[in-house]
């Protein structure tokens, strides 16, 4: 499995640097709607500054906020060829962390697709379901055993996933990528309670808010 995670890692990254390296400085100051206080080079550069700082041994010793703040304010001004560059060359960091949890493939899969959203590039055919939903599910899972709720089932064209090992709580039905976004936090709470589905319910979007706070107000992606 940590062979997959880090080959899925790996296209996920060769898709964004596409992109990126494609922008002019225009576009690369553009504002992120998900990521309000960044704009499309920032998104990049947290993206390579946490393999970069784990790798350097540079671990949060207390506010891990204000750690990630640091690490991203000290690449502002790095050109977007040399954080590719220097993103391709972390494999090894990156596949030992994906070997113990894939939070970084769950989290470079949601901002491939805040990226794509910034831009006008968006591609619902970009994702590596089969390993990203269940990261997903996965990163919210210990707040709804916490919470007692049941598990958070996706049955989408693509396949078919569940947070944790208990009763179905709330079923998603909804393509891999729409579901994708639902329990990453980029949907509203309204949004939440309008997915189609059976369940959820306001533990439930309370659950996903407490994971990763949700938009006040939609994103409206295409």
């Amino acid at each position: 499995m940590g062979t997959d995670l880090l080959d899925a890692y790996r296209a996920v990254r060769d898709r964004m640097c596409a992109i990126a390296l494609d922008l002019d400085a225009g576009g690369l100051a553009t504002p992120v709607p998900s990521c309000p206080e960044w704009t499309v080079h920032d998104l990049l550069a947290h993206n390579v500054a946490i393999p970069a700082a784990i790798a350097v041994g540079d671990l949060p010793a207390g506010d891990q906020q204000a750690w990630l703040d640091g690490l991203l304010a000290a690449r502002r001004g790095q050109p977007v060829a040399e954080l590719a560059a220097e993103w391709a060359g972390l494999d090894e960091v990156i596949g030992g962390v994906l070997s113990a949890t894939a939070v970084l493939l769950d989290d470079l899969a949601t901002h491939e697709h805040d990226l794509r959203a910034a831009v006008g590039r968006p591609d619902h055919t970009a994702l590596e379901a089969d390993l990203v939903l269940p990261a997903a599910l996965e990163a919210i899972s210990a707040g709804l055993v916490e919470r007692g709720l049941g598990a958070v089932v996706v049955e989408a064209p693509e396949g078919t996933w569940s947070s944790h090992d208990a009763e179905p709580g709330w079923t998603i039905r909804a393509s891999a990528w729409e579901a994708f976004r639902t329990v990453g936090s980029r949907r509203t709470a309204e949004e939440l309670l309008a997915v189609p589905g059976t369940g959820g319910g306001a533990a439930y979007v309370e659950t996903v808010d407490a994971h990763l706070p949700l938009p006040r107000t939609s994103l409206r992606e295409p």
